[in-house]
């Protein structure tokens, strides 16, 4: 059973994200680098943009000190 962690009822898994199909779309759409969200990163990363890049599989903790370690 998943609980969550802010309200502490069930939580229960999209049906979407049980299918292949749509997972390899929402990967395809993300690697994307004409219209998707690669698209975006490599646009700012060519600005006086900042773009950081955290390493998101750690902790919750340990993502947001990577993030606010960055905009110091």
């Amino acid at each position: 059973k998943l609980v969550c962690r802010v309200c502490g009822g069930e939580l229960s898994a999209r049906a979407d994200d049980q299918d292949e199909d749509a997972i390899n779309k929402r990967h395809d759409i993300y690697y994307d680098t004409e219209t998707g969200t690669m698209a975006a990163v490599n646009y700012f990363k060519k600005t006086d943009s900042k773009v950081i890049s955290v390493d998101g599989s750690v902790g919750i903790k340990e993502v947001t000190a990577s993030i606010l370690a960055e905009l110091d």
